[in-house]
């Protein structure tokens, strides 16, 4: 009877919460994000590559062990449940679990009695992790650790980071208490998360990415990768308005409810203390659909909209120095849109572009931005903006791309699929070269490049003809290695390896192709807790290479014998990565339109770079009541006062900015469609 009536009402609860869940599962999509952003740039889903079937869609490979079924393992608070293949990413969170169990428990004030499941992914090759509200309610960690850091260089474990911020969801919007609490013993868990489809975006991922942060050493938050996606806009004054915050769109920055909510949760954790989150939701709670931000008034005192306005502020006293540095001229057209870091050949300047109008493509760089570019091979979304290379004479082009294969029995493989285009015959899919990103020529029959290992990465060798992958470098355990490049001389290698949150610079001798590498690797010397990224060769015996300087990527040198570095540019956004070439220093940075391409001439650089600064000019902390809601604050320099002049107020939360008519601005953005 229980089971006839209630089954019905049942399914039409958990019918209630699939928004919700799609909400959820597509903001865990790498855009990057898991967000957002990604870096970069990569697509779970990217579209098959020219020369691939058509649909990206083949048997399960060969070299991929067949699916025998799960296996679960339980702790207190948790069923895990995994493949035999998986069993040590299993046995590592199981570790763990219960221990971040009582620690976020005790910070979003749920202890759901409950355990919770918790699904082991190890067949993609795409970081990511969703939280899933529907029966059965479960978390999913995927094994495969990002293939660039911009989940921060600092972050020890990607399985500890991916299982925090998926556990947080689930006690963040799964809140077992009062009349909901009596509700899911009758009509089922799902109910719980009823209060979620009433949440704004960012207030669902702002609590998953600043409580990675905080339960980390690493983290988004301390990525600049992610520090990009908002220093740009403010920097260049184009800083979106809390109308906004709460929804994806086609302009940059993508997952832009994970930026807007990380900052808004940052600053009011700031402000308020640790507890604000749990408070804020237990206000919440009282009555859902009455929104989170007037939960978030009643707490404070202060409307959700000034709260962002003051972070906005703090933002602008934070960066706004940042608009004296020296930048190169624009490379890249000033458009909408994505531009790697090129690659320089006999025949001009390669790079991976994405643009909303146009197909992902690898273009050949024009002689002025202006002139429209050339494109040369589409390729769909490449693995990240890295996963590429050409040939010294622009005839070859090697590139990563992800690729699903369907199975019979299991989860689906999205593997990491490495192709070749050649001029004259088109791309084909080299053969069992799975599960690689970031290759780079050596000759014209092999190349070198990265595979996963479980969330491990190692270095291989792969005949472009036959297929065939063998070792070059393994290392220890726990790390991470990427972006690989061949000397010009075609004598050694040079890579970033990532030791459980250290990232350095390394280089080794290459043997014969298809041999191991003799010995470990040169290490470049790097200042402390300073880490590398995206060292390129300048010559046989110079490195330029990025590195983490007062959070901001700064491009520096270094020339062999020599055990120090030089400063060359840090530009007002950071140098993410360059190339030298003929008299001129060509890198990669962002902007508020996307990554983008400036160019510098060698002659032009600065002396040095002087990152020095004034601090805020100002405390404009809010002071709480005893014993009761915060004090309306004084709003930062350039905001009115509550109270003062009503349209000016109205006019800065609309974002509307002196001398345009009233009620009217720009429009320069649009939802990107999606599953909310």
């Amino acid at each position: 009877m229980y089971v006839q009536f209630f089954g019905p009402v049942r399914a039409a609860v958990a019918a209630a919460v699939f928004v919700l869940a799609a909400a959820v599962v597509s903001a865990a999509a790498p855009s990057n994000p898991w967000g957002g952003a990604g870096h970069s740039g990569a697509s779970a889903t990217g579209a098959a590559p020219p020369g691939a079937q058509a649909a990206g869609v083949d048997r399960e490979p060969a070299a991929e062990a067949p699916f025998r079924g799960y296996r679960r393992l339980d702790t207190e608070h948790f069923r895990i449940i995994y493949e035999p293949r998986d069993r040590d990413s299993a046995a590592e969170i199981a570790a763990y679990a219960d221990e971040v169990f009582d620690e976020l428990a005790r910070y979003l004030e749920n202890r759901p009695q409950r355990r919770i499941q918790v699904w082991i992914n190890g067949r993609t090759d795409a970081a990511n992790g969703y939280f899933m509200p529907l029966p059965p309610n479960h978390i999913a960690v995927h094994v495969a650790a990002p293939t660039t850091p911009w989940v921060g260089a600092r972050t020890e474990d990607w399985l500890h980071l991916v299982f925090v911020h998926e556990l947080i969801h689930h006690l963040h919007l799964m809140y077992e208490q009062g009349a909901l609490r009596l509700f899911s013993r009758v009509f089922g868990e799902p109910v719980l998360a009823f209060p979620g489809l009433f949440m704004p975006g960012w207030a669902i991922e702002g609590v998953a990415v600043e409580g990675e942060t905080r339960f980390s050493r690493g983290g988004r938050g301390r990525s600049p990768y992610f520090e990009h996606y908002y220093a740009a806009p403010v920097i260049e004054d184009q800083m979106f308005d809390y109308a906004r915050a709460g929804f994806d769109s086609y302009r940059p920055p993508r997952g832009r409810f994970y930026v807007a909510g990380y900052l808004l949760i940052d600053y009011l954790t700031a402000e308020y203390g640790a507890d604000v989150v749990a408070r804020i939701q237990q206000e919440y709670l009282r009555f859902p659909v009455y929104s989170w931000e007037r939960a978030i008034e009643r707490v404070t005192g202060v409307a959700a909209e000034r709260h962002f306005l003051f972070m906005t502020r703090r933002l602008e006293q934070r960066f706004g120095w940042r608009r004296s540095l020296p930048s190169g001229k624009a490379v890249s057209p000033a458009i909408v849109g994505d531009y790697h870091l090129p690659r320089i050949t006999e025949r001009g300047l390669y790079t991976f572009r994405t643009r909303p109008d146009r197909p992902a493509a690898i273009v050949r760089l024009p002689s002025a931005p202006e002139i429209e570019e050339q494109e040369v091979i589409r390729t769909g979304a490449l693995v990240d903006g890295a996963s590429f290379d050409v040939s010294p004479d622009g005839r070859r082009i090697l590139f990563s791309a992800y690729r699903t294969t369907m199975q019979h029995r299991g989860p689906q493989r999205q593997a990491a699929q490495l192709y070749l285009w050649q001029e004259g015959t088109g791309v084909q899919r080299i053969p069992d070269a799975s599960g690689l990103h970031h290759p780079t020529f050596v000759n014209e029959r092999c190349a070198v490049g990265v595979q996963r290992a479980g969330s491990d990465r190692r270095l291989v060798w792969v005949d472009l003809r036959s297929g065939a992958v063998a070792p070059l470098y393994e290392p220890a355990d726990g790390r991470r290695l990427y972006w690989p490049q061949v000397s010009p001389d075609g004598t050694r290698l040079l890579f970033s390896e990532n030791d459980r949150g250290v990232q350095t610079v390394r280089e080794l001798s290459l043997p014969e192709p298809g041999a191991p590498a003799a010995g470990e690797p040169n290490t470049i010397p790097l200042p402390p807790d300073s880490p590398a990224y995206r060292a390129r060769y300048a010559g046989d015996d110079r490195i330029l290479l990025s590195v983490e300087t007062d959070g901001m990527l700064v491009l520096h040198a270094w020339e062999r014998g020599s055990d120090t570095l030089r400063p060359l540019l840090a530009d007002s956004i950071g140098v993410i990565a360059a190339e030298e070439h003929a008299g001129s220093l060509y890198y990669a940075t962002y902007r508020s339109d996307g990554y983008a391409l400036r160019r510098i001439g060698l002659a032009d650089l600065p002396a040095g770079v002087d990152l020095a600064r004034e601090h805020l000019s100002g405390d404009y902390r809010l002071k709480p009541k005893p014993g009761g809601p915060l004090e309306t604050p004084h709003p930062p320099p350039g905001l009115p006062p509550e109270g003062g002049s009503e349209r000016e107020s109205q006019n800065a939360l609309r974002g509307e900015r002196p001398g345009e008519p009233p009620g009217e601005r720009r429009f320069v953005d649009a939802p990107r469609m999606g599953l909310w």
